[in-house]
């Protein structure tokens, strides 16, 4: 695989890598170029936290994701969602691709990052842009420019990528794949609604009520209800649900805790509970998702 060079910059506490200096995007080409016989495996069952793009130049490859198999044609792309689980195998024997990664959340504004939490709740895991589709074209092409100004080094060419990584994430929004709220509350219910999620992402492991969250607002609970699912997409018991499972992802895979001490830890009363409702948000169980390699991009 043929990586750029690379610069290691901090953003949000964490370690990404990145191929342009100052912009948190990894972009990588894979040409291969010699003929080999037969199904190669390109990657092992592996999930991280940047969404995906995977655009085939040329070829054929197969991309198994939480245990369907995908086909995918010359000329076609692939949206893989953040912390999604998937492998990928060549089947072409000169199979050429381009891959970007990058987190969403770095591009996003602070009203965004916060009215936004939900953005792998309820979306698609993945997602095959087909040949032939206006949709298609429209993000193959931008998939292509932000390649092509990567291995010009062109001046600005940071200033044209930065600017195309906001044109794709546009592009999901407006397909529905990731999203998008333009029903913005007041001021005043912001606030509200901010302390809201500020609680729950600080308490997550604790007994978290209702009448609780409302009195923390003033607000009646019902009113508080109706104005969180309107303003973000899904109930607060979900969001609740949402962000424990979130949590419990990272201990998965950065301790060596138990199953049970992991749900102990993010606030699930029982251990079955805890493992029906992974398994409805991320299609594996806490035990199978512990053995999958996180990859450190």
């Amino acid at each position: 695989m043929n990586y750029f060079d690379i610069e290691v910059i901090k953003t949000d506490n964490e370690i990404v890598k990145s191929s342009i200096n100052g912009i948190p995007i990894w972009i990588s080409q894979d040409k291969n170029l010699k003929e080999t016989e037969g199904i190669r495996r390109l990657s092992y069952p592996h999930y991280h936290d940047e969404i995906e793009f995977l655009y085939i130049d040329k070829g054929q490859l197969k991309l198994i994701c939480q245990d369907t198999e995908h086909i995918l044609n010359e000329g076609e792309t692939v949206f893989i969602n953040s912390r999604v689980v998937h492998e990928t195998f060549g089947i072409d024997p000169y199979l050429c691709t381009s891959l970007i990664q990058f987190k969403l959340f770095d591009y996003l504004d602070d009203i965004g990052k916060n009215m936004a939490r939900f953005i792998n709740l309820n979306e698609l895991s993945l997602f095959k842009f087909k040949t032939g589709l206006k949709e298609t074209e429209e993000i193959n092409s931008i998939i292509t420019q932000i390649v092509a100004e990567y291995k010009s080094k062109s001046l600005a060419h940071e200033l044209y990528i930065k600017g195309m990584v906001y044109n794709l994430i546009g592009l999901l929004a407006r397909y529905n794949l990731i999203k998008y709220n333009s029903l913005m509350p007041t001021s005043s219910e912001s606030e509200r609604l901010f302390t809201i999620i500020d609680y729950i992402d600080k308490n997550y492991s604790e007994k978290i009520t209702l009448d609780y969250l409302a009195s923390l607002v003033n607000l009646n609970s019902e009113y508080l209800c109706r104005l969180f699912k309107k303003t973000i997409g899904s109930t607060i018991g979900d969001y609740i649900n949402f962000v424990r499972i979130s949590k419990a992802e990272k201990l998965l895979s950065t301790t060596n805790k138990t199953i049970s001490e992991i749900s102990m830890d993010t606030g699930f009363a029982s251990v079955s509970y805890f493992n029906r409702v992974f398994k409805c948000y991320k299609k594996c169980s806490p035990s199978a998702y512990k053995k999958i390699k996180f990859a450190q991009l």
